[in-house]
């Protein structure tokens, strides 16, 4: 299989399509929120099916002026979940960024494995973490 590379335009469409192939199937859709807002990329997002306070995004990298991928090899795409607290906040308890190098193939393995991470992680209640220990750890 081919291996990516961020300087050619088809390669960048081909990858784009097949991520957004892939997020289809697995039921995400674009984020209302991050599409009224004026961001670069486009970002996507489904709901728990057993709870729907947690959510997980997927900040795709791909670019909404052409539809490809940025052709930067330094890009990542992220893969973030978390819950809506009674006040409308986002906490995260996952996140994890992907490096856009290799074959179509293993770079589409890695948001799988990524996206089902992000569906069985708990929140840091869950690890008796300190929410706050907790946020700076996945920020690092």
């Amino acid at each position: 299989m081919d291996k990516y590379d961020p300087v050619d335009p088809t390669h960048r469409l081909k990858l784009a399509e097949n991520i957004l192939s892939f997020l289809e199937k697995w039921d995400f859709s674009i984020d209302a929120t991050h599409h009224a807002v004026s961001t670069w990329e486009f970002v996507f997002s489904r709901e728990d099916k057993s709870d729907k306070s947690k959510k997980i995004y997927v900040y795709s990298g791909i670019q909404k002026r052409d539809g490809s991928m940025r052709p930067y090899s330094s890009d990542r795409i992220k893969v973030v979940a978390g819950r809506f607290e009674n006040e409308g906040e986002f906490i995260v308890w996952f996140k994890q960024q992907l490096n856009k190098s290799g074959s179509f193939k293993s770079i589409k393995g890695r948001l799988c494995e990524a996206i089902l991470a992000a569906q069985s992680s708990k929140s840091p209640e869950h690890y008796k973490i300190n929410p706050e220990t907790y946020a700076s750890m996945i920020t690092k």
